[in-house]
């Protein structure tokens, strides 16, 4: 039996769906901006309550840094599978390469486990301070984890810790802070990159990260400039702060924040006073007109 057809819709003009699509639009803006503030909370609060935390570790020969890198190694062989596993083993165990590391309380941890918790993503990094930028080589986090704010949390901290990197006293006067970051991404995640701040637009010289990059087949170049006024683990109250000085600013400029009385009436009002609101009107009644009268007050009165 043939699929019986659907009720076609009725037509609208190209206004209509213009402003459907702005409505739209700003419907899933707000929904994107609110979800972001959320799940940036929901990160923080657990990391004040020490539920995960963010390391930054290298290969020193540490037991403990040892167990992290290899856990790491194995989430990014699990999450990137065309990448080689000897290829991912060799840059996170490079001692050139740094890893920030996210960690997650294990409350089942055996006794005589050397850490209690657990490594559920991270980023692998190498800072270029001769040139002033940082690579972004690997970034995955855990398929039970996502979706929950941590990619966000994790970029959020290593820009916060590439802000306070400095270069090595080995290295001439010439050399510079690390204000870049530039990436190699695939496909699946331009997407996630975009939302971190970063471009495909690379505005840096050529001569500054030429050669110097892994170059991957497939891949989109994207590049992130960091801001040292911009505190990027408290944006969810930098957002607030903003939004509360915008509102103080349009109230100067303007008294839509203003709630006045129905009751009051103005005095050179042509209309008697026997049609403004009062509080012993039934609410029964019907058939509001709203009028506008001179100096542009509002008032609500009830037709005969």
């Amino acid at each position: 039996m043939a699929e019986q057809p659907a009720e076609a819709a009725p037509k609208r003009s190209a206004a209509e769906l213009a402003s459907a699509a702005a409505s739209g639009s700003k419907e899933e803006s707000l929904n994107t901006q609110n979800g972001y503030i959320s799940r940036q909370n929901a990160t923080k609060t657990e990391e004040m309550q020490e539920k995960i935390k963010f390391v930054c570790i290298t290969n020193d020969g540490e037991p403990e840094s040892m167990i992290y890198l290899v856990n790491l190694k194995n989430i990014f062989c699990r999450q990137l599978p065309r990448m080689p596993k000897e290829y991912i083993a060799r840059l996170v165990l490079d001692r050139r390469h740094r890893s920030m590391v996210l960690l997650k309380r294990d409350d089942d941890a055996a006794e005589h486990a050397v850490t209690n918790y657990t490594v559920i993503g991270g980023v692998c990094f190498r800072p270029f301070f001769d040139q002033g930028f940082a690579e972004i080589v690997f970034l995955a986090i855990t398929n039970t984890e996502q979706v929950k704010g941590y990619g966000t949390r994790l970029m959020n901290h290593l820009k916060e810790h590439v802000k306070g990197m400095k270069p090595r006293e080995t290295i001439d006067r010439g050399d510079r802070l690390v204000d870049h970051f530039l990436t190699y991404a695939d496909n699946f995640a331009v997407g996630y990159f975009r939302k971190q701040g970063f471009t495909k637009e690379v505005t840096m010289r050529e001569d500054r990260w030429a050669g110097f990059i892994k170059d991957y087949e497939g891949g989109t170049l994207m590049e992130c400039i960091i801001n040292r006024h911009i505190d990027y683990l408290d944006i969810p109250g930098m957002i607030k702060r903003q939004k509360a000085c915008l509102i103080e600013k349009i109230k100067e400029r303007s008294s839509s924040h203003v709630v006045y009385d129905v009751r009051c009436w103005p005095a050179r009002s042509s209309v008697s006073k026997h049609h403004c609101l009062h509080p012993a009107i039934d609410d029964r009644l019907s058939g509001w007109l709203l009028l506008i009268y001179t100096r542009l007050v509002y008032c609500y009165i009830a037709t005969d």
